[in-house]
């Protein structure tokens, strides 16, 4: 992902490439979404239901 820079005889760095960080954040958030939606199908909650409750804890 190239989050962790590297370079022989140096210490380690994180990134600072904005688009990096953004892509990285953009999966986190849809593999997170998909396994919430996923859970919420197989016990048949239903969409408004899920939104309701986010607005309220939001």
């Amino acid at each position: 992902m190239g989050i962790i820079n590297t370079a022989r005889n140096y210490q380690s760095t994180i990134t600072t490439d904005a688009e990096i960080i953004s892509r990285i954040r953009q999966n986190l958030i849809t593999e997170s979404l998909d396994s919430f939606i996923e859970n919420m199908k197989a016990i048949n909650v239903e969409k408004e239901e899920i939104l309701e409750i986010i607005n309220d804890r939001y």
